[in-house]
């Protein structure tokens, strides 16, 4: 999980912890994209505009990088989905989905037990 809304994180991570799930939270994309390269999570939930490695440039190392990351799956969480945001580069087959923002935490959950098992 990579927001630096502390609020939406917060709600996002805790959320998921209560389902059994095991997050791993960060406030800017370059923290994050070093603990993806060394151990890529079974699924990267993050915002575009993010300090540090911005989401769009996250994305695009993720994809770039190592073997074991880039089949990693990506979902944008965004509440400005728009063309100054980055997405133009985010998109396509870059990234697996979009959360748009405030979050439907029902449809979160069904879209994360797609890749994840509860305790992973």
């Amino acid at each position: 999980m990579v927001e630096d809304d502390d609020d939406c994180r917060d709600g996002i991570v805790e959320y998921l912890e209560a389902e059994g799930f095991q997050v791993r939270a960060f406030a800017d994309g370059r923290s994050a994209l070093e603990r993806i390269q060394e151990v890529p999570p079974a699924l990267v939930l993050l915002d575009l505009r993010i300090p540090g490695v911005d989401g769009a440039a996250l994305v695009q190392a993720v994809r770039e990088g190592k073997r074991r990351a880039k089949a990693t799956p990506i979902y944008v969480i965004s509440g400005a989905i728009d063309a100054q945001s980055g997405t133009e580069v985010a998109w396509g087959e870059r990234v697996d989905g979009v959360f748009e923002k405030p979050i439907n935490f029902p449809y979160l959950l069904e879209r994360v037990r797609e890749y994840v098992t509860a305790g992973s």
